[in-house]
């Protein structure tokens, strides 16, 4: 599993899924930030997330929907490869 910075190109994403502001927060018109770590398989696919925030709400919604993205999987040497990402993801209350 490579680092984005041991990459000749480094994956980019072909399906993004948006979060879902976890409604109670909404309702509340709390917003915030949650960071999702996670691997990119060679074939492009998203495991191993894990989303830290200082809502757990945010985190729980952030988490699942970065599991469902799916990438052009990063390169070396020609190669597909696996490596790690991480992504912030922002929950806004619009009014």
């Amino acid at each position: 599993i490579f680092d984005l910075s041991d990459l000749d190109h480094i994956p980019y994403t072909i399906h993004r899924v948006a979060p879902i502001h976890p409604l109670i927060l909404k309702n509340a018109g709390i917003s915030g930030e949650a960071v999702v770590k996670f691997i990119v398989t060679k074939q492009g696919n998203v495991i191993e997330a894990n989303a830290t925030s200082l809502h757990p709400d945010f985190a729980a919604a952030a988490k699942k929907a970065v599991l469902l993205w799916k990438f052009e999987p990063g390169i070396k040497n020609g190669v597909p490869v696996a490596c790690r990402m991480q992504v912030p993801i922002e929950f806004k209350v619009i009014r």
